[in-house]
């Protein structure tokens, strides 16, 4: 039965692999240089519904490598595609050009799931190789001697691998100079084999040797091409065979020969052995052996000499000039040798000998003409030269003959103590000495005279004859024959003998010089006949007439003295002066006008006296008086005016008056008398009426006062005295009663603070002066203040007048007082809490209100400890209790606990401290602080310049020592090798140190390398002190050995790149970050040959970096061509006689260039601008200079060992007008070597400008307070503080008193040369008080405006001097504004922009301050030969330097420099001019003004 599906698929699932093989047979040959072969597989059961198979080929070489096909690495893939029977892979062979044999591939078909393999399954495929192998000479010359019998040859297959087949190479030779079978040997030439896979082999050819001298010659040796060779670069080589065949010369003459010194020259001559008519020119080279001559006593005309023997002769002769010299020497012997050489051979006889025979004698002199000796000196030494003597002079002996003068032996000098005078061999100086005599007396100088004779060796010079002068060392003495002597007055004249002590029959003439002077006598007693008395020769003594005025004054007896002048000839004896008195005979008679005068209290009596003889004296005549009192009533009391005790009458005067003033006393008195007398003397006379009598009349009341204005008495006293004073009381004054009243009321109250007495009244006894009334006094209890009540007098005119004191007020002082304490005896406190302190007022508690003094007194604390404290309790009535607060100081200083004190000061009859309480409290601050350590950033120091130096400051305290431990580690400097690390590496800060400092040694290399770095840390220790920023820093090592002609602060010499600092030259990369490198920090670091850079890409003066994935040279300072960084920015050129230079400095060069000392005769110009320049100079100041010069100078020229180097140095100033630190000296040198005639070397390298002395000329100010001083290591700068250019000074703006003013503001600060109009030359540091791009030369430590700091107000620069073309000078000028503590507004610091601000006008005014220094010159010592001596190679002895001056002669020179002064004075006019009608004369940017210290550089270029 059919149902409802009547048919079914199905589904045939095959289980056949398809089956592959290679088609055609198992193998295939291809060759190398074929473009494409074809590789098939073929299913071998397939149809046209085979699937699609993929058929993996895996690779077998046999020779073969991937580098010989062009496919990918791995099993190659070939698709069958569905239906199809074949699959075919293209495979490509690489035609290289290396000689290798033929290499086999296997390739195998891999079975997988899906394929199976038939036969056959594996290919071999061959390439045949196409190249021949290429062969070449490893030189294109070589040179061999003909006695070496072979010379070998390399060869090279320049296209091998290991398995290169074997191959053999033909080789030829030709001839050419050199001929086959005479001097090589063709036959001996054979075929050379490289052996499979060798690239390198030889061949030998046999050199023949002959015995002529003959000239180098050469042939020729080929390499034949063949099928299996091809020719190399080299393919042919020349082969130079250098002959070896010397001449055989000898000396012609005899081999000695004597000739006089005299003799003139003598010629040497040298002969060829073995000439012939083909012998070569041959110089022969004569060694020269100074048995006992030296090259003195020859004329040479080469060294060494050099005799030529011309091509085909036999002889050469040589002129051996002999100097006839005046040396005393003995017979010299010189020897001259024939050097042996390549050319030369000497055979005998090859030594000459010539002996010279000497003609002189020794010539002696004395060193002086004449001499001089002291007769106290003993001895005097003789100095004998010989003039004309060497080493060897032999040595000769002479006695000296004397003849006396005036001089005699032995009496003035011993003859026979004159010894022979000996001078040893080769000694060129003597001496011997004589005896001088020693005596007492004053002679004249004596002399003597010395000879030298003439000898068989000895013949006196110019000086052979000495006067030898003895001088005189005694003084003449003189003395008065006596020590006083008298004369009348009426004798008129005195005579005073003087003797001389010390006299032979030598004694010398003179004068004797008078004076005289007042004793008593006055000039017009005495004169001098005359002041000068002359003595003979040996003349013994001498009289002084004196002259003694007769006159009629009456006068005592007068004196005068005489003494004599002494001189370096005159000496005083024991009487040096002598006493002369005059003796008076004269008197005058002395009377009163008058017997009696009289007058009342209130007037003046006039006495007079008179003289009554005739006689008027010359001086005065004291006139005695005695006063005597009559009855006893007058008193010296009673007279107002000084009576004279003694009354003078002076010449001429015959009446004298005094006035005797009376005493108006007020005391009621009798009428009183006194008596005046002229009393007897021996020297005047008395007449009659020698005495008078003075009466004075009373007119005077009694007069009363209080003895005092005010009394005090204490309330406990009971009463209180008055006592009333009669002023003008006498013994006899009458009694009389004084009414007294109390006055207005005080704060005393009559009848409860004081009684009145009854009556109320005092009474003066007849002669009484005092009188007393006693007032009683309350004693009460009460505390309270003080209280007064007055006491006046009554009034009764007609008894007593008041005086002076009219009241008295009576205070009443309490007695009772309060008694304080303070609570405790000691109080703490912590430094940041302030302290309460409590006082107790102890009972009785007083009524009054009591202000409490209070002392504070500082026991180790300061003010700055304590804020503020009051000095003043006050309690007010009726407290018993007061508190007051001390405000403490929370500082961050490291201290110890300090102290200090109250003391309640007592203030007497107010208040006491409580008996046995406390009076004085001690208050302790406990301290809570440590000290803090921090570092300060070292400053990077150059390797060859160290220490390098680490500094640590203490703050917040200097109490007791402290050790701070540092941790020093590698960066890119290596301990050991860069540095050399501390041990211990520690700081200790004795007590009271702030700051201390480590010094790290350097190591100086000679490499170039970049700027290196290491880190010093500080290692906490928190018990001990806190740890400051910064606790690290980087110390960098400045390498100085590269081409550094960069300095960041040069004019036209970018700045730093990156914001980086620039410090002392030099841009500090090590704080940037990312970190940068380069010597203007203009590159990552971390990019330095990163891909895509390679070892070739710069060369070893350049940086490759990748920037922005390009690699990058980035050049060293001294080198250019960022490509490659192969040109030198300096170089110098040698040429025969002259140097070709360019100095080509980084940047926009604004100075100048020219020959050291010679700026204004020899500066470079622009190479542009110059005609037969090399053409490898780039550009920069560029100049030919020769060697020998006038207008550059000549070079330095050193010669040793034919090695000739001449040197050469340059100055680069950076600034036009002025030479600075940041300057470079350039040295160029040339290396010649003299026999070559070939130049060796050629270097120019920069060096460090010598730094010039600066001090401080003068420095002032035009108006206080400001003052501007000058310091250089923390001490002001004086005229003789030495201080190098560039050196770090401390330019200090001060203001004094500080205290006066609110601000400082530098306005502006200018530096110049000193000068006025067109010659100055000014920079601007700051303007309108904002800070120019110069701080290289000048940069401040803060701010430009400051405040009042610690009572100091005042701003400071560092400040490198430059120095100025047209100046010594060095001034700075600092303009400054100063502001008043009442407003500082005027001193605000303005916001400073490129545009200059406009001045704001100032109420107060400019202040303007400056000072001047004197600068050197930085090239004043400079000297080429800072270079040094050229040493012999091999030798370490500089002595054997051998240094030579090229000189030109003075009189082309003269007329050289002549013509050059007068060009360039018409160059000078015609510039001057032309700048002065274009523009006004230019001040120097302050942007263009930078600082530096440049820094040693090495730049060494090499050229053939």
């Amino acid at each position: 039965m059919q149902g409802t599906k009547g048919s079914q698929i199905i589904t045939i699932t095959d289980n056949d692999l398809s089956e592959v093989r290679f088609k055609g047979a198992g193998t295939m040959t291809i060759a190398e240089n074929s473009a494409s072969n074809n590789i098939t597989v073929e299913r071998t059961n397939s149809d046209s519904t085979s699937p699609e198979v993929n058929v993996t080929l895996s690779k077998t070489p046999d020779g073969t490598s991937d580098a010989d096909f062009n496919i990918a690495a791995g099993p190659i893939q070939i698709v069958i595609a569905e239906g199809a029977a074949e699959g075919t892979f293209d495979l490509a062979v690489i035609d290289d050009a290396i000689d290798e044999p033929n290499e086999n591939l296997d390739l195998t078909i891999d079975a997988s799931s899906t394929i199976s393999t038939a036969s056959p399954a594996t290919l071999t495929v061959t390439i045949t190789d196409d190249d021949k192998s290429i062969i070449e000479f490893e030189n294109a010359t070589m040179t061999v001697d003909e006695g070496d019998g072979t010379i070998t040859i390399s060869l090279k297959r320049t296209n091998a691998e290991s398995n290169s087949p074997s191959v053999t190479v033909t080789l030829s030779a030709a001839d050419d100079t050199a001929t086959d079978g005479s001097d090589y040997s063709k036959n001996s030439l054979a075929d050379v084999t490289f052996a499979i896979g060798v690239d390198t082999a030889s061949a030998t050819i046999s050199i023949l040797q002959d015995t002529i001298d003959e000239a180098d010659e050469t042939f020729t040796i080929t390499i034949a091409p063949t099928t299996t060779v091809q020719r190399g670069t080299n393919s042919d080589i020349t082969i130079t065979i250098t002959d070896d065949d010397p001449s055989n010369v000898s000396f012609k003459n005899p081999s000695t020969l004597t000739a006089g010194e005299d003799s003139g020259s003598n010629t040497i001559t040298v002969e060829r052995m073995d000439n012939n008519a083909n012998s070569p020119a041959v110089t022969v080279t004569l060694t020269k052996n100074h048995v006992d001559t030296i090259d003195a006593d020859f004329t040479f005309g080469t060294d060494p000499i050099e005799i030529i023997i011309p091509a085909g002769q036999a002889e050469g002769t040589y002129n051996l000039v002999i100097n006839d010299d005046e040396i005393h020497e003995p017979d010299e012997n010189f020897e001259l040798s024939i050097a042996s050489s390549q050319t030369v051979t000497p055979v005998s006889p090859s030594t000459h000998t010539t002996t010279i025979t000497d003609n002189d004698k020794s010539k002696v002199e004395f060193d002086a003409s004449s001499s001089t000796v002291g007769e106290g000196d003993s001895t005097i030494t003789i100095q004998l030269s010989r003039t004309n003597i060497e080493s060897n002079s032999p040595s000769v002996s002479f006695t000296v003959t004397n003849t006396d003068q005036t001089a005699t032996s032995p009496d003035d000098y011993d003859a026979t103590s004159i010894t022979s005078a000996n001078f040893a061999a080769g000694q060129s100086s003597t001496n011997f000495t004589i005896d001088i005599s020693e005596d007492i007396f004053d002679e004249k100088d004596e002399t003597f005279e010395l000879n030298i004779p003439t000898t068989a060796t000895v013949e006196p010079e110019a000086r052979g004859t000495i006067q030898i002068t003895i001088t005189d060392n005694d003084k003449s003495i003189f003395e008065f024959d006596q020590a006083t002597s008298s004369v009348n007055e009426v004798d008129q004249s005195i005579d005073i003998l003087v003797r001389r002590a010390n006299i032979n029959g030598n004694a010398p003439g003179g004068s004797l010089t008078f004076s005289l002077t007042p004793g008593t006598a006055v000039a017009d007693d005495y004169s001098l006949t005359t002041a000068t008395v002359n003595f003979g020769e040996n003349e013994a003594t001498a009289i002084v007439p004196v002259d003694v005025t007769d006159d009629a004054r009456d006068e005592p007896d007068e004196t005068f003295n005489i003494t004599f002048t002494t001189d370096a000839n005159i000496a005083a004896g024991t009487q040096s002066s002598s006493e002369i008195t005059i003796i008076d005979d004269d008197k005058s008679t002395f009377a009163f006008d008058a017997a009696t005068y009289s007058g009342k209290e209130d007037e003046t009596v006039t006495v007079t006296v008179v003289r009554t003889d005739t006689m008027t004296g010359t001086t005065s005549v004291d006139v005695q008086f005695e006063a005597q009192y009559s009855n006893g009533e007058a008193v010296d009391a009673d007279i107002v005016s000084a009576v004279p005790q003694i009354l003078t009458f002076d010449s001429g005067i015959t009446t004298q008056t005094f006035e005797i003033t009376f005493n108006d006393d007020g005391i009621v008195e009798k009428d009183e008398v006194y008596n005046y007398t002229i009393k007897s003397s021996s020297v005047y006379d008395i007449a009659a009426q020698s005495s008078t009598t003075i009466t004075i009349q009373d007119n005077d009341v009694s007069q009363v006062k209080f003895s005092q204005s005010e009394s005090t008495i204490g309330e406990a006293d009971g009463t209180v005295s008055i006592t009333v004073d009669r002023t003008n009381a006498e013994a006899n004054s009458p009694s009389v009663t004084v009414d007294l009243e109390f006055g207005a009321a005080g704060l005393a109250t009559k009848g409860v603070d004081y009684t009145e007495p009854t009556p109320f009244q005092v009474t003066f006894a007849e002669g009484e002066s005092t009188a007393n009334v006693n007032i009683s006094i309350t004693d009460d209890d009460i505390d309270e203040p003080e209280e007064m009540f007055l006491v006046a007098f009554g009034t009764n005119p007609s008894l007593y007048n008041e005086h002076t004191f009219t009241t008295i007020g009576v205070k009443i002082t309490d007695d009772d007082i309060s008694y304080f304490e303070f609570a405790s005896n000691t109080y703490s406190t912590d430094e940041d809490q302030n302290v309460t302190i409590t006082i107790n007022r102890k009972s009785p508690v007083g009524t009054v209100s009591v202000i409490v003094n209070l002392a504070l007194a500082h026991v180790t604390t300061t003010a700055a400890d304590v804020v503020s404290f009051p000095s003043t309790v006050t309690f007010p009535a009726g407290s018993a209790s007061q508190q007051f607060t001390v405000n403490i100081m929370d500082d961050t200083e490291d201290e110890a606990n300090e102290t200090f004190t109250f003391v309640i000061s007592e203030v007497a009859n107010v208040y006491n401290i409580v008996p046995g309480g406390v009076g004085t409290t001690t208050v302790t601050i406990v301290d809570n602080d440590v000290p803090t350590i921090s570092l300060e950033n070292p400053r990077p120091t150059y390797e060859s310049t160290g220490p390098l130096v680490v500094t640590a400051t203490r703050t917040n305290g200097l109490i007791g020592q402290i050790t701070v431990g540092l941790t020093v580690t590698d960066g890119t400097a290596v301990a050991g090798q860069d540095y050399v690390a501390p041990s211990p590496a520690q700081i200790v800060f004795e007590d009271g140190e702030a700051s201390k400092s480590i010094d790290i040694e350097l190591r100086d290399d000679i490499n170039r390398e970049p700027t290196e770095s290491f880190v010093i840390a500080i290692v906490d220790d928190a018990a001990s002190f806190n740890t400051g920023t910064p606790n690290q820093v980087t110390a960098n090592i400045l390498d100085d050995d590269g081409p550094a002609t960069y300095d960041c602060r040069r004019p036209g010499q970018q700045s730093c790149a990156n914001n980086a600092q620039c410090i002392d030259g030099v841009c500090d990369c090590g704080s940037l970050s990312p970190q940068r490198a380069g010597y203007k920090c203009d590159y990552l670091k971390a990019n330095v040959d990163q891909s895509p850079c390679t070892l070739s890409t710069c060369t070893e003066f350049g940086t490759c970096v990748n920037d922005a994935g390009t690699a990058k040279c980035y050049c060293d300072a001294g080198y250019e061509d960022p490509d490659t960084c192969t040109t030198a920015r300096y170089q110098v050129i040698c040429g025969e006689n002259d140097m070709s230079i360019q100095i080509k400095p980084i940047g926009n060069f604004v100075g100048k260039v020219y020959a050291h000392q010679k700026e204004d005769t020899c500066t470079f110009d622009d190479k542009v601008n110059q005609q037969g320049m090399p053409s490898s100079f780039t550009g920069g100041k560029a100049k030919i200079i020769p060697n020998e010069d006038t207008a550059c100078g000549n070079t330095q020229s050193i010669v040793m060992d034919n090695i000739l180097r001449v040197s050469r140095l340059i100055y680069v100033q950076y600034n036009v007008d002025f030479q600075a630190v940041y300057d470079e000296f350039v040295r160029a040198r040339c290396t010649f070597d003299l026999t070559k005639n070939v130049t060796l070397e050629s270097v120019i390298s920069p060096v460090t400008v010598r730094q010039g002395d600066v001090v401080q000329a003068t420095a002032h100010g035009d108006l206080n307070p400001l003052d501007l001083g000058v310091t250089k290591d923390g001490s002001a700068i004086t005229d003789s503080t030495p201080i190098n250019m560039g050196e770090l000074l401390i330019v200090r703006l001060s203001v004094s008193p500080a205290t006066q003013f609110g601000a400082l503001l530098v306005v502006d600060v200018t530096v110049d040369n000193n000068m006025a109009g067109n010659d100055l030359i000014s920079i601007e540091i700051v303007k309108d008080s904002c800070y120019r791009d110069v701080a290289g030369i000048m940069s401040p430590e803060s701010t430009l405006m400051v405040t009042p700091q610690n009572g100091a107000l005042q701003i400071q620069f560092e400040f490198r001097p430059p120095k100025f073309k047209n100046s010594n000078d060095v001034r700075i000028r600092v303009v400054a504004k100063l502001c008043p503590t009442s407003d500082t507004s005027a001193c605000d610091l303005p916001t400073c922009t490129n545009k200059r601000r406009k001045r704001s006008t100032d109420k107060f005014g400019d202040k303007t301050v400056d000072v001047v220094f004197k600068v050197s010159d930085a090239q004043s010592d400079k000297k080429l030969t800072d270079l040094g001596p050229y040493i012999r190679p091999g030798s370490s002895d500089s002595s054997q330097a051998i240094t030579c001056e090229n000189q030109v002669g003075t009189g082309v020179i003269a007329a050289i420099g002549m013509m050059a002064v007068l060009l360039l004075l018409f160059l000078v006019l015609t510039i001057v001019l032309f700048f002065r009608l274009m523009r006004r004369p230019a001040h120097t940017k302050a942007e263009d003004i930078p600082s530096s210290v440049t820094l040693p550089t090495k730049v060494n270029y090499s050229y053939s």
